[in-house]
């Protein structure tokens, strides 16, 4: 296994690997420093500066970006521009909490590459939870996601377009999201996950995940994304920084 990632390539953190893996992982003094490092790098887009293998360890050096792709000086990861340095203790590690896209080379709205692992296609619009890493890819595998286990409503994200089973896909996690039944809502209010895989309700249910606030009613109406909140549980910025 190889760091997928270059020099100058821009990256995000992908929230759902580090909340529901790389926390539970057994602790160990290099991956509490990695877990307080990445709440310093914050919800933006990250150039990559540096990256390699300092045995046993890999390595990445990530510098934030401003919604201009200017370095973010305001960030205490900048660090003058020389960026922030974390230690994982592999390359696989490293792979599965960064993603690329084209689609994140924009700062207005997120999205992470994903492989659908469940028995079924998943429609554009629908929910989706984390429920491993990819052996071959080492993208986040994901499934339906409903809110009637503590495991399914660890939701991640809505697929942007249909995922057929095995194939990869883009999960986006904030932004504007177009197409989804907001009948029943009103503006300005929340939309939660329902007990029917993938599907999203204006009224909460057994586990309350609020996805976000309606923005626009109709059968095909819009919401904006994020943050993430569920009972008993913090968002990802909540929890590192």
């Amino acid at each position: 296994m190889a760091i997928n990632f270059s020099i100058n390539d821009k990256i995000r953190i992908n929230d759902s690997y580090i909340a529901n893996y790389l926390r539970y992982l057994p602790s160990s003094p290099t991956l509490q420093q990695t877990l307080q490092s990445l709440g310093y790098l914050g919800p933006g887009l990250l150039q990559v500066l540096a990256s390699g293998n300092y045995l046993p360890y890999s390595f990445i050096r990530l510098l934030p970006l401003t919604p201009q792709n200017l370095p973010d000086f305001n960030s205490p990861a900048c660090n003058r521009g020389n960026g922030l340095t974390l230690f994982f203790d592999s390359d696989e590690q490293i792979n599965a909490c960064f993603n690329q896209s084209a689609g994140m080379q924009s700062n207005d709205f997120q999205v992470f590459t994903a492989v659908n692992t469940g028995a079924v296609t998943i429609p554009g619009g629908y929910a989706v939870y984390q429920t491993g890493i990819d052996a071959e890819t080492s993208y986040p595998t994901v499934d339906k996601a409903h809110a009637d286990s503590i495991a399914s409503s660890s939701y991640c994200g809505l697929a942007e377009t249909d995922i057929l089973v095995g194939a990869i896909g883009t999960i986006r996690t904030g932004g504007c999201f177009q197409g989804i039944n907001t009948l029943g809502g009103a503006l300005g209010g929340p939309m939660f996950l329902s007990t029917e895989p993938g599907l999203l309700q204006t009224v909460p249910s057994r586990f309350i995940v609020q996805v976000g606030v309606i923005t626009g009613i109709g059968s095909k109406g819009t919401i904006r994304l994020g943050p993430i909140f569920a009972s008993g549980a913090l968002p990802i910025r909540g929890i590192f920084g």
